[in-house]
């Protein structure tokens, strides 16, 4: 289960970077004459914005809720394994 929670966190780091670096290079349109509350409208409108809390929510997630890490690996081993039938058996 430790393979899943990092690459959930690290895909979330990943995720979240993107987006404080996108919030920064437009945090500059605030220079070009756009209020507040225009600023805050548009960041709204880019679908790039969303990937800061996107990112964020997986970093808590792979760390903080542990009974869904358990209940997907005791989901796991408690499935049976179909491995492959010979048919000369």
């Amino acid at each position: 289960m430790f393979i899943y929670r990092a690459f959930v966190f690290v895909v979330g780091l990943i995720l979240a970077t993107t987006g404080m670096i996108l919030f920064v290079i437009y945090l500059a349109l605030l220079n070009y004459g756009f209020t507040f509350g225009e600023f805050i409208i548009y960041l709204l409108k880019t679908k790039s914005f969303y990937l800061l809390p996107i990112g964020i929510f997986l970093m808590i997630f792979s760390l903080y809720f542990s009974k869904f890490w358990k209940w997907l690996q005791n989901f796991k081993e408690d499935r049976p394994h179909h491995g492959r039938v010979s048919k000369w058996h």
